[in-house]
């Protein structure tokens, strides 16, 4: 009888941890795209296919780049298929380690279950929106997961030759993940910790002596490869990048020993506390500000969709937990997780880095996912020792409902970047037919947000014009308050490389900028002449003068057009559309153009909500004579004071030119200044 609850409960259990992981991440996945780090990998595989993907990362982690060469030859360029790959790689995870709990306490049905949740939902890591890039990490986290399970299993086997099959899996997916990405190498101390209880358990008539040598047999072939991927950073492989320089750390440590340690140890207890305890709630108000009440309701729903699911657990498994004996001692889970947490943040602070929950560091709290199989086994310890089972199930369903919400919070974060991005590049290719080799584009999304790295510029670029070039012939930089200097000094910088790979030269006399300064805009390119809009950002408005306009081509027989695989189908066209093609117009100097697409936005009752945007609209009609019109626009540009200070005083110190009738334009625009 007790046997049949307890398939019937596992498969609950199983049911419950893949139904709540959908719950938190899938209801936004088919609105994510790329972001950061992707870039350089998808302009990669679409020019040169996935071997440069390979060698892309050659010198940091090579496995990795040849798994990720692999798994960029399957999923492609859709932005949904690394999603659901992705999905899989957590629910794998997941379920493995819900399996190696279950191995070691069969009894704590409940407790085993929540950890396991707590796990699949761990809020301080928020990047699995990001799927490309972060793949590697999800796909090291399986593969250690999975590994410890398969460790578990050959001890807990009474066949032989199932001993010697699990065992050979467990080295196999121990190589993957220690070959993989080596910061998550104290992992290692979860699968040893979990070896000795599982040996404490069934070998409690034994010798403390006998259970330490067969502890050993079974740890010392995941061990070699441990010992093996050590030796192999230490002195056969010098990486590229100084933070991932084991060698350095000795050095380090011996120049100056009390800083060091002093420095160690508070920054253990920092990341400690950050990735154990303020992960469940800082991430919650950051990402809370400024949220719509929509955005809100819709994720408290999905959070008590989780809870309630979570609940009905409980009340189905307590009967079940009652009849199955008692749960484990609580001091094996805090002892665990504990020395869990501090030995997966080890390596990562041992080389510099840390733990940043904060979104401007949103890179940063990729650290924390390794440790949340630890912080699990903590959180659920601390629970048994403190509380009642009753007490167990509220902190938990509270800590669930937290993260779902975040996580929701977190994907509209996401899919609000990604609708920015797309944005951004359909309008530029409205605007820009084509740009000239060699041409440096800066951009900047709405609110003044600048891209984070320099691929988020250029890889798209390179993609949308540059389909067939195996070179980055247009390049890019971010606009921040060092690479400012560099714009309005124009210098030159010809010796950059894409890891190192591949050459990318910047000439930053050759600048173009563009920005969409707030929500209600278009995108804006800027024009070295004259600054528009007294609303775009700061820095824009600092180096617009560096910005030159006579980069775009603006006569070709080619259409560039967003690749659909990557950024979906056209939208319907609305007001930025045709503020696009009228500021084209302009720049070839085609007035009739201008007010021809003006005419037309005009019928489809399109409008500007940013006045600056009438700008083009009112010079067309003022150069063809249609002074009424002209002047009902100026009157509307004439609402915004700032914007007719600003517009008034560049035109009284604009020369004349053929075909624009400045004298009228200045004595409209500027007659009630």
């Amino acid at each position: 009888m007790v046997e049949n609850l307890s398939k019937k409960e596992n498969l609950i259990a199983i049911g419950l941890l893949i139904l709540v992981t959908i719950i938190t991440y899938t209801p936004l996945m088919n609105s994510f795209g790329y972001y950061l780090d992707d870039w350089y990998v998808v302009w990669a595989g679409r020019t040169h296919g996935p071997q440069l993907i390979a060698e892309f990362h050659q010198f940091d982690r090579p496995l990795m780049g040849l798994f990720y060469a692999f798994h960029y030859s399957i999923l492609g360029d859709n932005p949904l298929a690394w999603q659901i790959y992705i999905l899989i790689l957590r629910l794998v995870s997941v379920l493995a380690f819900w399996g190696t709990l279950r191995l070691i306490w069969p009894n704590a049905l409940i407790s085993t279950t929540s950890a396991a949740l707590l796990f699949a939902v761990y809020p301080g890591f928020l990047q699995l929106p990001n799927a490309g890039v972060k793949t590697n990490p999800l796909f090291t986290l399986m593969s250690a997961t999975v590994s410890i399970l398969f460790t578990v299993k050959a001890v807990v086997s009474k066949q032989v030759w199932k001993k010697i099959i699990f065992q050979s899996l467990s080295v196999l997916f121990a190589f993957t993940y220690l070959f993989y990405i080596e910061y998550m190498v104290g992992l290692e101390f979860i699968r040893w910790a979990f070896l000795w209880l599982v040996l404490q358990k069934g070998d409690a008539g034994r010798s403390f002596k006998y259970r330490v040598k067969k502890w050993t047999l079974y740890v010392l072939p995941t061990l070699m490869v441990l010992l093996a991927m050590i030796g192999w950073r230490l002195f056969f492989f010098e990486s590229g990048r100084k933070s991932m320089r084991v060698g350095n750390i000795p050095g380090d440590l011996f120049r100056s020993p009390i800083r060091s340690f002093i420095s160690l140890f508070i920054e253990t207890a920092r990341d400690f506390i950050e990735t154990v305890f303020s992960a469940w709630f800082v991430p919650a108000y950051q990402l809370s500000v400024g949220a719509s009440y929509r955005v809100w309701m819709i994720s408290i729903a999905l959070a008590l969709a989780a809870v309630l699911l979570y609940w009905g657990y409980t009340l189905v498994t307590r009967k079940l937990s009652k009849e199955t004996g008692k749960e484990d001692a609580p001091r094996n889970w805090v002892w665990v997780g504990f020395l869990g947490v501090l030995t997966a943040l080890g390596p990562v602070i041992l080389v510099g880095r840390q733990v940043y929950l904060d979104l401007v560091f949103n890179g940063f709290n990729k650290y924390t996912i390794h440790a949340s199989v630890a912080v699990s086994l903590l959180i659920i310890g601390l629970l048994l020792a403190l509380t009642r089972r009753t007490g167990l199930i509220a902190v938990v369903a509270l800590l669930l409902g937290l993260s779902v919400h975040m996580h929701y919070l977190n994907g509209v974060r996401h899919q609000t970047s990604w609708q920015y991005q797309k944005d951004l590049w359909r309008q530029f290719t409205w605007r820009v037919p084509d740009l000239q080799d060699g041409t440096l584009v800066t951009a900047m999304l709405p609110g003044g947000k600048p891209f984070i790295e320099s691929h988020e510029i250029w890889g798209p670029l390179n993609i949308i014009y540059r389909p067939d070039a195996e070179e980055i012939k247009i390049s890019g930089q971010i606009l921040n308050t060092q690479t400012l200097g560099w714009f309005q000094r124009q210098i030159s910088d010809m010796d950059g490389t894409v890891r190192g790979v591949i050459p990318i030269d910047r000439d930053y006399g050759n600048a173009l900028v563009v920005t969409i300064p707030n929500e209600l805009s278009c995108l804006h390119v800027i024009d070295s002449n004259r600054l528009e809009d007294y609303k775009e950002p700061l820095l824009v408005q600092l180096m617009y003068e560096s910005s030159n306009i006579d980069k775009i081509i603006t006569d070709t027989d080619i259409s560039y057009t967003l690749p659909v695989e990557i950024f979906g189908p056209e939208p319907e066209h609305t007001w930025c559309f045709y503020y696009q093609k009228m500021t084209l117009a302009r720049q070839q100097g085609d007035w009739q153009a201008v007010a021809d697409w003006a005419d037309e936005a005009s019928l489809l009752g399109f409008k500007p909500l940013n006045r600056s945007e009438w700008i083009p609209v009112f010079e067309a009609y003022a150069n063809l004579g249609r002074y009424k019109e002209a002047k009902h626009i100026a009157s509307i540009i004439r609402g915004d004071k700032d914007l007719q200070n600003i517009l008034c005083k560049q035109m009284s110190e604009t020369q004349e030119a053929p075909d624009y009738n400045l004298e009228y334009i200045y004595t409209t625009l500027c007659e009630n200044q």
